[in-house]
C-alpha cells in the first residue's frame, strides 16, 4: 500500500475504531464498579456491621 492509502484507510477506520473501544472501555468500568459493590454488601453481610451498626451508634 502506498502512503496515502494508508492515510485514507485510516482515515475512515479510526473513528469508528475509537468509540468502540470507547464503549468497550465504559462497559468494563461500570461492570468493575457493580462487583465492587456487590463484594462490599456481602462482606457486610456476611461479617456484620460492627462499629457502622445501629447497635454500636446506641450503646448495645
Amino acid at each position: 500500500m502506498t502512503a496515502p492509502n494508508v492515510v485514507a484507510k485510516w482515515s475512515a477506520w479510526a473513528p469508528r475504531l475509537l468509540s468502540v473501544l470507547r464503549i468497550f472501555t465504559a462497559f468494563i468500568f461500570i461492570q468493575a464498579g457493580t462487583a465492587v459493590c456487590c463484594f462490599i454488601w456481602l462482606y457486610v453481610s456476611a461479617a456484620g456491621a460492627g462499629p457502622w451498626s445501629l447497635d454500636a451508634k446506641r450503646g448495645k
